[in-house]
């Protein structure tokens, strides 16, 4: 009698991170997520990402892809929102005149979809040490990620208007991470494709 085939759930491969061109991602949660969102992901930033976590979509996303960040889990998403509420209660003159309608350049981005950068705006470096780096993604027009980002990934230009409206103490934050920055932008140069200018007159 020969022996029984193996069912094709036991002989199925299962399929990694690795595989799919995101090498540190291991957990199968999170290579789902990957197939998912991957074509909405920086490409550059594939070798870096360790997990994707799709945190629950009910309108709230933005905080808890931040909680995930620090580590408190998705579920305290309130937390996070009192915390900025309370930042903003804290220093009202100062959040007023930055993000009142006499400034809208201050939600101007580099470029539509790009990556960013959001520094501190008050305070410097040396009262964070040993800070997390967030790394969170709108992949739709409503909807974050939080991306677990390791090694010593390439950092993104900051928001256009940080170095206009930080104060001065804040400024040391592009220096703890101005090599990584270069990363970013020699990256972006190597994937610029030069035109021949062609005369449409002629």
């Amino acid at each position: 009698m020969p022996p029984p085939k193996p069912s094709k759930r036991l002989s199925k491969k299962k399929e990694t991170g690795a595989a799919i061109g995101f090498p540190l991602v291991v957990y199968p949660e999170d290579v789902a997520a990957v197939n998912r969102y991957k074509g909405l992901v920086p490409s550059w930033s594939y070798p870096y990402i360790s997990r994707i976590i799709d945190v629950k979509p009910d309108g709230n996303c933005g905080f808890r892809a931040i909680a995930e960040g620090l580590g408190m889990g998705q579920n305290c998403w309130r937390e996070v929102r009192v915390a900025m509420k309370n930042e903003m209660d804290r220093n009202p003159d100062w959040w007023r005149e930055r993000l009142n309608t006499e400034h809208p350049e201050f939600f101007e981005t580099n470029q539509s979809h790009s990556s960013q950068t959001f520094f501190p705006m008050r305070e410097g470096p040396d009262l964070f040490h040993g800070h997390p780096v967030l790394a969170i993604a709108n992949v739709t027009d409503t909807h974050w990620l939080y991306i677990q980002l390791e090694g010593d990934f390439p950092v993104p230009l900051p928001v256009r208007t940080w170095a206009r409206f930080a104060k001065e103490e804040a400024y040391g934050w592009r220096a703890l991470y101005e090599n990584r920055i270069n990363d970013y932008l020699r990256i972006m140069s190597s994937w610029r494709v030069e035109f021949d200018t062609v005369d449409l007159t002629a």
